[in-house]
């Protein structure tokens, strides 16, 4: 029987690294697929005008070199933190306006069986206002998730 397909959300955090950390130490088996999913905002999501116009190719530029140094950073964590895992992949998904429904339909479309999500442990109102993508994923997909809250 194939091994179950696992989705760790990882974003480079304490809050991820520690989801990630407890999932192998509590429910992972070598015949687990584990895919580290990282998802990051378009580009010019907030930083399309300057007030002296379009910005530059340049400085558009520098905005990617910058999320290529943030990704290599997520990856080189979570290979670090996967050592050891047989089967395992990370995947960046880029231009996602909303981790949370980035995460989803990444679940949704490659038929993922489990997915584990570190929370950072935002009040009720910052929560309410703000959102959050583990209550987002928890909310929105069909699989079982795990959500572990913050290291103590």
């Amino acid at each position: 029987m194939a091994g179950l397909s696992v989705v760790v959300a990882v974003d480079g955090s304490k809050c991820a690294n520690h989801a990630f950390q407890f999932y192998l130490n509590h429910f992972h088996r070598p015949e687990h697929h584990v895919t580290a999913l990282y998802t990051t905002p378009p580009l010019l999501s907030t930083f399309y005008a300057t007030p002296h116009g379009i910005i530059s190719p340049e400085i558009l530029n520098a905005f990617q070199q910058e999320r290529d140094v943030q990704v290599s950073k997520v990856r080189k964590s979570s290979e670090k933190i996967a050592k050891g895992i047989t089967h395992f992949k990370f995947v960046h998904l880029s231009d996602i306006e909303r981790p949370g429904v980035g995460i989803v339909n990444y679940v949704k479309d490659t038929k993922t069986d489990f997915v584990v999500i570190g929370t950072r442990g935002m009040g009720l109102v910052k929560r309410t206002i703000l959102g959050s993508v583990s209550d987002h994923v928890l909310h929105h997909v069909h699989v079982p998730v795990t959500v572990v809250s913050k290291e103590e």
